[in-house]
């Protein structure tokens, strides 16, 4: 009997195993009907602007930021509900977006097809039963996809969240009248193009002849239909599309401007509302993110490209506001952020290809101080380009000056030449400090213009005894600007974040460390440095000062270690550029040898890579460049690639759309020729002809490579005319001399 019952219990084990064994491989992916630990609620209120907040007392009471909405497709709707949703720029029209509920009939069809009929006509395979929602163009855009610009695919955070067993859902429609258009499907959905619960039909909304389109979003359904589904099957991540200002914003040139104002009005209240009940529910384990996918139409001819965000719940804390490492930026963050804030809170491992970091709150400053950072931002934004056109041109007539006299012997007196190259290269430096004096507009900019002049340049240069020589007046200035920009980083950057040379953060490209305007500065003033000091010490007629070539090794090996730190410069052409311009400087004092400076150049540009992968492994301070070097090491050669594709794109791109960029390259080529084909005995020519080369390296390193050449040509272009202008000064005062006598 014994017998037999093992025999029993070892064919029931075997069973079991068989059954187990039965269960698809994929079932580990597929969502679970567990109730969630934890539940993230992303509203989307699109077109909010930061001046409604006043009047939304419940927004007012979250933690709130400053929300840069730059997308990869310009300020479009689409482009920017992609962008937030897929974590990286993207770029996507209104009508590449088709999603529906899984039993709702599609429009414009002879008879009745049900959207799950489509779906599997579509994939081939049906679609998981319950009340989920489809995106039907799911298929379409995957095939789409640019593969050359970020790893990952569409639905990858859907892919994410049904890994861990946790559910997505979506409510809430965008549609106009006839125009069909959901959307928040973008957030929730897998790459199935499923999205597991919700609903994005018409149901959501309630009749209403007194609104745009006879409609408006019904908040008692919405909030019915989620109370349903969270008491059956909850979802962890749960999106709500309030699309009411939308929809007024689409309609606004129909309405007279009373009425589009009390309707906005009326809006704003039925949204504070619908978020004020969310916010009552909120607590360590329940995150409310508010977000504007794109701003206001008022925002928009303003040029103000910051919509609002506001969190609480978590950790959240209150009366402060947000931050997050991709901008290491007070008060404001991007779109790249939300959906990595919450897979954080989640516990989901954020999708490769996601370039954005979680929001944190910080209490350095307080909610009521974003409208003056808001204002400041927008005051860079909008005035930059003015001050840099005026910039460009002061280094137009300094250049042109100083040729004419050279080549021609006409125009500008030598004299005038020479002060105008100075005022050029000693820009930089005032603009940099620019921020110090709180400039409010362009008569106070002028003035702290001029200021700065006369603290950094005339006074220096009448009551200083080094500053009686070029070589002594650029050490003063390269010195100067070396330390000033090194200290300010070492600091945390403040002045590099709001001076108009620098950075701009609502284009987005950059939001801390050093930018390519100033690296290429920073770059050519090293070499500048490098090169007065042996023409001073060569003038002087004084035994050439020890070690002076190591010492610059030294610093050219620390800065581009500087460079390539996340922490501090996070600029990975500029370590590459400072590498190369080091050993090209070196080489050139043996002109003779062009091997010894290709032998030089490969092994600094080696050498560079290697700090820069070592420098940015996985426990470093999270930065684009750390991310990058990640996608690096884990994909391999086809992460090179996709990396090279985008470098090359923006540097196509620099010669598309400005002619300058061509007119600056032609004058490079043209000042290398001259300077190989015509080497002057000055002692400082070899390392401002190193300098000159390093300007190469710079173009083809950096994306924006037009701009560092540009910069770095100030500091080895320009003090090589000023030693010529210099050169016929002393030959005209010897000139006169003997005219006197």
């Amino acid at each position: 009997m014994n017998s037999w019952k093992k025999a029993c219990a070892a064919w029931l084990a075997a069973c079991c195993l068989s059954i187990v064994g039965a269960v698809p491989a994929n079932a580990a992916h597929l969502p679970q009907s567990n109730a969630p630990e934890r539940q993230a609620l992303l509203v989307l209120v699109n077109r909010l602007s930061n001046d409604d907040i006043q009047e939304m007392p419940h927004l007012q009471e979250m933690a709130r930021g400053l929300l840069n909405v730059n997308t990869g497709g310009g300020h479009t709707d689409g482009s920017a509900y992609a962008t937030l949703a897929f974590g990286r720029p993207t770029k996507m029209q209104e009508s590449a977006v088709l999603a529906f509920n899984a039993s709702e009939a599609l429009p414009k069809r002879a008879s009745e097809v049900p959207a799950s009929a489509m779906y599997r006509q579509l994939s081939g395979t049906p679609a998981r039963e319950g009340d989920g929602v489809l995106l039907l163009s799911m298929f379409k855009q995957q095939r789409q996809q640019d593969v050359r610009q970020w790893a990952g695919t569409l639905g990858t955070f859907g892919d994410a969240m049904h890994s861990q067993g946790l559910r997505t859902a979506v409510y809430g429609s965008s549609d106009r009248g006839t125009s069909t258009w959901r959307p928040a499907a973008l957030v929730t959905t897998d790459s199935l193009g499923e999205t597991d619960l919700g609903d994005v039909s018409a149901r959501l909304l309630t009749p209403d002849p007194m609104r745009p389109y006879g409609v408006r979003t019904d908040y008692q359904q919405m909030g019915n239909e989620f109370t349903r589904t969270r008491s059956q099957a909850p979802a962890a991540l749960v999106v709500f599309d309030l699309a009411d200002l939308y929809r007024l914003e689409t309609y606004r040139s129909k309405l007279t401007e009373a009425r589009y104002r009390a309707l906005r009005t009326e809006t704003l209240q039925e949204i504070d509302a619908f978020v004020g009940t969310l916010l009552s529910k909120t607590d360590a384990n329940h995150l409310l993110l508010v977000a504007s996918p794109e701003v206001s139409t008022d925002a928009a001819k303003q040029q103000e490209w910051l919509a609002p965000i506001a969190m609480a719940g978590g950790q959240t804390q209150a009366d402060a506001v947000l931050t997050s490492a991709t901008t290491r930026r007070v008060g404001l963050v991007t779109n790249l952020d939300v959906v990595p804030t919450i897979a954080d809170f989640l516990h989901v491992s954020k999708p490769t290809g996601m370039i954005g970091y979680p929001l944190t709150t910080t209490s350095k400053l307080k909610p009521s101080a974003l409208n003056t950072l808001k204002t400041s931002i927008i005051w860079t934004y909008t005035h930059r380009t003015v001050l840099l056109v005026f910039v460009g041109v002061l280094v137009g007539l300094g250049f042109l000056a100083a040729l004419l006299r050279l080549l021609l012997v006409t125009g500008p007196s030598v004299s005038f030449s020479r002060r105008l190259l100075w005022i050029v290269m000693a820009m930089p430096l005032c603009l940099y400090t620019l921020p110090l004096w709180h400039a409010r507009n362009f008569v106070e900019t002028g003035a702290v213009l001029v200021a700065s002049l006369l603290l950094f340049l005339a006074i220096p240069f009448r009551i200083l005894s080094i500053t009686q020589s070029v070589a002594g007046r650029s050490i003063w200035i390269s010195g100067w600007t070396i330390g000033v920009v090194l200290f300010d980083i070492w600091q945390g950057g403040s002045l590099s974040k709001s001076s108009l040379l620098s950075y701009d953060p609502i284009v987005g490209a950059r939001y801390y460390g050093v930018g390519n305007e100033y690296m290429g500065i920073l770059v050519g003033a090293v070499a500048l440095f490098y090169g007065a000091l042996l023409h001073l010490q060569a003038t002087a007629k004084k035994s050439r000062v020890p070690f002076v070539n190591l010492g610059f090794l030294l610093t050219g090996a620390l800065l581009t270690a500087f460079f390539a730190s996340p922490a501090l410069g996070t600029n990975t052409g500029g370590a590459l550029t400072m590498a190369g311009t080091t050993a090209l400087c070196l080489s050139m004092q043996k002109r003779r040898r062009p091997l010894r400076a290709v032998v030089g150049l490969t092994l600094s540009l080696v050498g560079a890579v290697g700090l820069i992968l070592w420098l940015n492994q996985s426990s470093a301070v999270p930065s684009h460049i750390g991310m990058a070097t990640h996608q690096v090491l884990s994909g391999g050669f086809v992460e090179v690639l996709r990396i090279f594709s985008r470098k090359s794109e923006m540097f196509v791109r620099f010669f598309t759309t400005s002619m300058w960029s061509t007119v600056l390259l032609a004058a490079y080529g043209v000042f290398l020729w001259f300077l190989f084909r015509k080497p002057q005995d000055f002692p400082a020519a070899p390392a401002l002809m190193g300098g000159a080369l390093g300007a190469a390296v710079g173009l083809l390193t950096n994306d924006s490579g037009v701009a560092v050449t540009g910069m770095m040509l100030l500091f080895t272009l320009f003090p090589y005319l000023l030693l010529g202008l210099e050169r016929m000064q002393q030959e005209l005062d010897i000139a006169l001399g003997h005219r006197e006598s």
